[in-house]
Parts: structure tokens; sequence; C-alpha cells
């Protein structure tokens, strides 16, 4: 995806017997230059073998991207976390769909294999990704996709790095209380974001700055609709059956 501008990201390395082999990656904006660069070199063999690195940040129509090539006979590699450093499914970047759609339509043929890592505390087997800003665990309501490239570092004095967690040792600060708003939501529909905010803060006493950030965060990822100044929570996310392929 062309989101990960990191220049060590621009290639992608594996072992053929002893000798090392680099491949110069593809960068896609969207799913659909897949097709578009998979058709242009149909010409070099029917079936082939597509590498997708970190496709999660792509959007839902990866989904269609590769169920149809599969129906083609090729042989898709997707390397990917399945879940995000909240410890759910990730969002595709439009969030119509995710990644457990995603599993959920691979072809039997097309088995998926998850590899888990060892606990970076513990060393027993991590379920999680760990985000940490600046050594400490990253709140709920921190920004979904983060690059953490040197100018973004320069540019916010955060340091984001990543361990793999298992569920003893994996926090994530502000979570409840951020489910505890998204209810609120759902339950009185039609609240302005300033009504949200201070019936968070006088009713639930969750601080105003991390009420705010958490409704502006819902907001962004269309969790939560905000329709003429009023708050809505949206229907249920759309099942990947029901993405146009």
């Amino acid at each position: 995806p062309a989101i990960d501008t990191r220049a060590e990201m621009s290639r992608i390395g594996f072992d053929k017997g002893r000798a090392f082999v680099g491949i110069n990656t593809i960068r896609v904006e969207s799913s659909g230059d897949i097709l578009n660069y998979c058709a242009d070199k149909a010409r070099f063999g029917k079936r082939r073998i597509e590498v997708f690195d970190e496709p999660q940040f792509l959007d839902s129509g990866f989904i269609g991207v590769v169920e149809k090539l599969c129906s083609e006979g090729h042989l898709p590699i997707l390397s990917m976390l399945d879940r995000d450093f909240r410890g759910e499914a990730f969002s595709f970047r439009d969030y119509n769909a995710t990644t457990e759609d995603l599993l959920k339509n691979i072809p039997e043929r097309n088995k998926y294999h998850l590899r888990l890592a060892r606990c970076r505390v513990c060393k027993q087997t991590a379920d999680y990704s760990q985000r940490l800003i600046n050594g400490q665990p990253a709140p709920y309501f921190d920004p979904l996709y983060m690059i953490d490239s040197e100018v973004e570092r320069e540019r916010t004095g955060k340091n984001y790095t990543y361990e793999p967690r298992c569920k003893d040792h994996f926090s994530i600060p502000w979570k409840e209380e951020a489910c505890t708003i998204e209810t609120m939501v759902k339950r009185s529909p039609g609240l302005t974001r300033t009504q949200a905010r201070d019936i968070a803060n006088d009713a639930l006493k969750i601080p105003v700055d991390v009420a705010e950030q958490t409704i502006a965060m819902f907001v962004a990822e269309k969790r939560v609709l905000e329709q003429d100044g009023k708050l809505y929570k949206p229907p249920k996310i759309i099942t990947a059956t029901e993405i146009p392929k």
C-alpha cells in the first residue's frame, strides 16, 4: 500500500535455498490498481503468484480482488496482521469491512496460516500486537493507521514501537471508557459532540480531553456518524459478500 512510505518497505526479501532474494515492490493506492497490474502482466502467464505485504492498509475492495485472483487460478500470498493495536479485527481504510471478513471469504482450497509470536514479557504465545508510544501502551483513541517514520517522530516527538503480547500482558488504556461512549451514542442518538462529551464527563467521569479524542476517533473511523452536527451509530458494517466485486 502506498500509505506505507518507509524506505525499508520498498523491497520484499525471502530465502531461496541459502541465497537471499530481494524483489522490488509495486506500491498501489487502491485495490483496483492490483487488478490493472495483474491484467497488464497476464501475457507472462495465466496463473501467477502475487505477494501482498500489509494489505490491511488498502480499501475493502481487496476482498473482491483476492476472491477474483483465487477463482482465476492465481496464488495470492498475504503477509498481514489480523488484529489491530486495539486487539480488534483490522478495518480496511474505507472502514467498510475488516480482516475478519477477508479471512472468512478466502476459498477453502486457499487455506491461510496464522503464525503467532512469543510474548515479549513472558515468552508465552502472543495473540496481540501491543502499540507503545515512548515505551507506554497507546490509548484506545490513538489513530488506527500510524506509520512510524523519521518525519513523524520529529514532528510529534512520539516514538512508536510494537511488541507481541499475550492476553495477560496486553493493555489498552481507555478502552472500556471508549466502548461506553460508543454505547451511549447508540442508545441516545442525536447528541451533539458537546453533549456527548459533557455526559461522558459528568455521568461517567471520563476526562474531557479523553472524551473529545474518543468521539473524534469514532467519527473519523465511521463508527459514529455525524449528521447536521448530531451523532448517530451507523448501521452494522457491511459483510464481504455485500461488497461490490
